[in-house]
């Protein structure tokens, strides 16, 4: 590629046919918006990319071969160099200097190393400048076919935020805002209350969110959404240890009997300690947070197979094609490794909260799927274990925070969103709940300290559960992003990962 103008922006590259354009800003955007900004028309649903302009003619993903469109984030080192992450997802934030990347892909074809091939062999590079210049700002490289064309941030549909928020330290007025944000948070939560037509894992999400915020404030909420879990578990939990843990959180938060989720518990995890049918750190982690708030017993080596999800990086993750460094994954490991009773993981620990710290962007996100989830989570853990609070990531929320109190995953206000975001607005971490309390009161108020009610440590015991053999089919793998893996469901794509 011939050196061409700069772009003081996103660029944006679309394979086959789209050619490289600029969309200019000065401040990070999801790639959709940087996508449509350049003139690309495309057809968006519930955060998956079906067509862009016209391709594929047959976009249903279920009749057309699974043909459909990948995202990928490419991130440009000082000589123009384009090293590409993994599928990320229409919704992913891209950084100003960065590629988004659009390519056309067979998912029929995949394999282990199918994130590895995709890596868009027509570009490598692209255009850069020893220093920026005036004539740069809204220019970009193409094909004659494919003239550039610029947009702004300010024509964005408001998917990002408006400004990049900077770290700032911590004051009496930033404590009362984050404060007003967690308020403002859980009363569109309140008000957004899933039914039980939205399913188990919605009621579950929101009710340990409400209960991070106060465990009497919103009894009534809380208790409302547990009558859905009663009526939908039995078919939710078959087969699904990681969920069967999840829901023991807030059994054990209401003081009710978890012994049938315990036994779930037990026959899904395997001899070596496997979480589930799809093994991933996220479904290792939750298992011992389920069993530690439970006063179990937690297997040594379910703790044994989490760790072996960690990465040289420090970071925990997934294999597709390679290592790929999860900040949900490594923030639920980071809480389940805090334990007196693991001590001898202590080096695991440190590295993981290295990697978070060197990982952490400036503004106070992480790079993911979506970032307000993730700082939600991972902001919050470090806060528990750390015992210093997270200014920039708490900066961050308040700077992405909707008016409607919501927050968004890149399209619009999302419930999950919201919930993940509350842990870090409420200053509790995930699976750091207290006891439900039985009668709401008016004084009850969102906490806004990191003040924590930590289960007494499970004995970490190198007897088994007892095995009854491997569970049967779970959850399948949803396409395109790493999963969140509430249900104990593997790794890998297309949608945010499901609660």
């Amino acid at each position: 590629m011939q050196a061409q103008d700069v772009c003081q922006g996103v660029w944006v590259f679309v394979e086959p046919g789209g050619g490289l354009r600029c969309y200019t800003t000065s401040s990070a955007v999801t790639a959709e918006t940087a996508l449509v900004g350049t003139g690309f028309s495309t057809v968006i649903a519930s955060n998956f990319l079906y067509q862009i302009d016209g391709v594929p003619e047959n976009y249903d993903w279920n009749s057309n071969g699974h043909i459909s469109w990948a995202t990928y984030n490419g991130a440009v080192d000082a000589a123009g160099n384009v090293v590409w992450s993994a599928n990320l997802g229409i919704p992913s934030m891209v950084d100003v200097g960065q590629v988004a990347g659009f390519m056309l892909i067979d998912d029929s074809a995949y394999t282990p190393d199918f994130m590895t091939l995709l890596k868009f062999p027509s570009l490598k590079q692209v255009p850069v400048a020893a220093s920026p210049s005036p004539s740069s700002t809204s220019t970009s490289s193409g094909s004659p076919e494919s003239p550039s064309r610029s947009g702004s941030a300010d024509n964005g549909g408001g998917a990002g935020p408006a400004t990049t928020p900077q770290p700032a330290s911590t004051t009496p007025q930033a404590a009362a805002d984050t404060t007003k944000a967690a308020k403002a948070a859980a009363s569109y939560l309140v008000n957004h209350l899933p039914k039980k037509s939205d399913g188990f894992s919605a009621s579950l999400d929101a009710a340990l969110a409400l209960l991070a915020v106060s465990e009497t404030k919103y009894t009534k909420q809380i208790t409302k959404l547990a009558a859905n879990l009663e009526d939908l578990a039995a078919e939710y939990l078959k087969n699904n240890p990681a969920g069967a843990a999840k829901y023991l959180l807030l059994k054990t938060a209401m003081g009710k009997n978890g012994d049938d989720l315990i036994k779930i518990i037990s026959k899904g995890t395997a001899k070596d300690g496997t979480v589930g049918s799809y093994p991933s750190a996220f479904s290792q982690a939750l298992v011992i947070l389920g069993l530690r708030a439970a006063g179990e017993p937690i297997p040594a080596k379910v703790v044994k197979r989490l760790v072996a999800f960690q990465d040289a990086s420090g970071a925990f993750g997934y294999e597709s094609g390679g290592f790929a460094a999860d900040p949900d994954s490594t923030a639920l490991a980071i809480l389940a490794l805090d334990d007196p009773a693991l001590s001898k993981y202590k080096n695991s620990m440190q590295k993981a909260l290295a990697w978070a710290k060197a990982a952490q962007k400036q503004d106070g996100s992480w790079q993911a799927w979506s970032p307000v989830d993730t700082v939600g989570l991972l902001g919050s853990a470090l806060e528990k274990v750390t015992g210093k609070q997270q200014t920039a990531a708490r900066k961050y929320l308040l700077a992405v925070q909707l008016e409607s109190g919501a927050f968004s995953n890149g399209a619009g206000a999302n419930l999950m969103s919201t919930e993940n975001a509350l842990y870090l607005l409420a200053g509790k971490a995930y699976g750091d709940y207290g006891k439900l309390g039985k009668v709401p009161t008016k004084s009850s108020s969102t906490p806004t300290s990191s003040s924590k009610t930590t289960a007494s440590a499970a004995p970490v015991t190198d007897h088994e559960l007892p095995i009854t053999g491997m569970d049967g089919s779970q959850m399948a793998l949803a396409a395109l992003a790493v999963l969140f893996l509430a249900t104990g469901a593997g790794i890998i794509v297309r949608t945010r990962k499901v609660h």
